[in-house]
């Protein structure tokens, strides 16, 4: 289970495929969004609010809800949740790999990171 507003993490491999339900017995069939696992990828983002997507239950039982909906303390955690996302692109794009800290609550990397060719491979920075 990951509450709203929050980040989880969970051992995978590639190829895997999860998703995000509704934990309530009766609509836990419907899947609000799946994710399938990429080598090359180490976050996932499930942002029902982006781009104009709203979440309100409706006739067919989806789950829909406007940003509107959200109460201060909601969207006050939505947006720190939305800043860390976009933190997260801006890294990627210009490390090459993966944030998976949360900005801006944790200070940035103060040292390289090296990418590791092979199982106990050692760098030495003289």
């Amino acid at each position: 289970q990951c509450d709203a507003f929050n980040a989880c993490g969970t051992a995978t491999f590639p190829g895997h495929v999860f998703y995000f339900a509704p934990d309530n017995e009766r609509q836990s069939s419907q899947i609000l969004h799946r994710f399938h696992v990429q080598s090359n990828q180490c976050r996932y983002v499930f942002d029902p609010y982006k781009d104009g997507v709203s979440l309100t239950k409706d006739a067919t039982h989806r789950y829909k809800k406007g940003i509107s909906s959200l109460s201060q303390d909601q969207l006050d955690l939505y947006y720190t949740q939305r800043e860390d996302i976009d933190f997260a692109s801006q890294y990627k794009a210009f490390t090459g790999i993966d944030w998976l800290s949360l900005y801006p609550k944790r200070k940035r990397p103060s040292h390289q990171m090296w990418t590791a060719d092979y199982f106990g491979q050692q760098h030495s920075v003289t």
